[in-house]
């Protein structure tokens, strides 16, 4: 996974339940294996390999508010929705906001400076209306 105009840094990853065969069970969850970055993976990156079946957290410092994306350097992955824009700071006008929420959504708990309820959830997306 490739994300513009930022480094960021590995912080470990975390395996989603699968089933017998290797699929990922829905609704989505973590297994609680977690597994610090690869001694290749320290330091300040802006890509990163987002591995089958498991959740990749990175820390980002974001300076300035704005419109990034992130998204997958497999060309076919790009073209099926793995190239999302998302952003950072004060809503735009003339922007609809779409919220994607935690696979838990009765869950209440949260971690400052964390993942909200440990699930796998995506930044928030923005799309023009």
């Amino acid at each position: 996974m490739h994300i513009h105009e930022i480094a960021f840094e590995v912080v470990n990853r975390e395996g989603l339940v699968l089933n017998d065969d290797g699929e990922v069970v829905e609704p989505i969850r973590l297994n609680g294996e977690i597994t610090p970055p690869q001694p290749w993976e320290t330091g300040f990156k802006d890509t990163v390999i987002a591995f089958p079946g498991q959740v990749t957290r990175v820390r980002v410092r974001f300076d300035t508010p704005g419109q990034f994306v992130w998204h997958c350097h497999i060309v076919e992955h790009e073209d099926n929705e793995m190239m999302r824009p998302y952003r950072i700071g004060p809503l735009q006008p003339n922007r609809k906001l779409l919220a994607i929420r935690p696979h838990n959504p009765t869950s209440n708990r949260r971690h400052p400076g964390r993942f909200q309820d440990r699930l796998p959830h995506r930044v928030t997306d923005t799309c023009d209306q």
